[in-house]
């Protein structure tokens, strides 16, 4: 009779290997940033604004900014808002590390032009839990305004789960400004570069 004792008990997780987009951002809760996705990549080269700067997004609308990012990334559909949507924009045309990746995005817009917060978060603050009920594996919340870190947290809790694992990307109003001004959309174009004099 030989007797064993376990030392370690796991669930195998094949799609989590080392060569996959998802295993290799576990170190950073599955975070990505604007400046890793390729489809936003004229963004890179724009600097990052300063505070002040935001107020100039409390004047667009943010059907204007979901129009924008569906150009940008080459989504030919934009759909209406409507009450029980678990997303604004769903698309399959987001390219990250040169390949395609289904992606939902939540945009929010300026009518509360203040740091964005779990109570912002839709009327009963569900909203990070509806855009999860997607079937995307990136979900993208973008605001015209900071985002603070509870919705971080929140966003790295449901991205980790260990059985639904997936990648996220915030969006604040200032990276809103780079890709808005990186790809001259909604009136914006990137600042003239100063003039060297010699």
């Amino acid at each position: 009779m030989l007797d064993a004792l376990p030392s370690v008990i796991a669930t195998l997780l094949p799609h989590l290997d080392r060569a996959s987009r998802k295993g290799m951002r576990w170190g950073i809760y599955q975070e990505v940033f604007i400046d890793h996705i390729d489809s936003f990549s004229l963004a890179q080269l724009e600097p990052i604004p300063k505070r002040s700067e935001l107020s100039l997004l409390r004047a667009v609308p943010e059907k204007e900014v979901k129009r924008a990012f569906a150009e940008i990334i080459g989504e030919p559909t934009t759909p209406d808002d409507w009450g029980g949507e678990w997303s604004d924009l769903f698309s399959s045309f987001v390219r990250l590390a040169g390949m395609r990746i289904s992606t939902a995005f939540a945009f929010k817009g300026p009518a509360k032009f203040a740091p964005l917060t779990m109570a912002g978060l839709g009327k009963n603050g569900d909203q990070i839990d509806r855009l999860f009920s997607e079937p995307a594996d990136l979900l993208v919340p973008q605001h015209c305004h900071e985002i603070t870190t509870p919705v971080r947290n929140a966003m790295r809790a449901y991205a980790t789960r260990i059985s639904d694992v997936r990648l996220f990307c915030l969006v604040s109003g200032f990276d809103t400004l780079r890709v808005l001004r990186a790809y001259s959309k909604c009136g914006f174009a990137r600042p003239p570069k100063a003039k060297v004099i010699y």
